[in-house]
């Protein structure tokens, strides 16, 4: 095999466990003031590698309506993941229809769309 054909095996591989949706541990819920949505947050495992004594797991989380119907998630394209110390949930922020689940990261929940930063 040439050098070109296994670097580029090489790079898809990588690309494919990048690109893989991980999937985390619910973590915690949190309901809405007027229990009408709940907030899961996942937990994702720590790699192994280049690990610190401060390092806090990587955290995702999914809005779902009273009757488990998933109103927003994350995608392959906008994982809209956050360090688990970032985490602060704050329900109708100025009376907007809006959670926030860290200071600057939101999702809109009559579009169902995610805005992280």
């Amino acid at each position: 095999m040439s050098k070109f054909k296994i670097f580029l095996l090489i790079v898809f591989i990588n690309l494919f466990f990048s690109c893989r949706n991980q999937q985390g541990t619910l973590y915690k819920t949190y309901n809405s003031p007027d229990n009408k949505y709940k907030l899961e947050v996942y937990q994702l495992e720590l790699s192994a590698g280049f690990r610190t004594h401060s390092d806090s797991p990587q955290a995702y989380v999914v809005l779902k309506d009273k009757e488990g119907n998933t109103i927003a998630s994350p995608s392959i394209f906008n994982r809209c993941r956050f360090s688990l110390n970032d985490l602060s949930i704050e329900w109708y922020k100025r009376q907007q229809n809006i959670v926030y689940y860290t200071n600057i990261s939101y999702i809109n929940i009559e579009s169902g769309s995610m805005v992280c930063l």
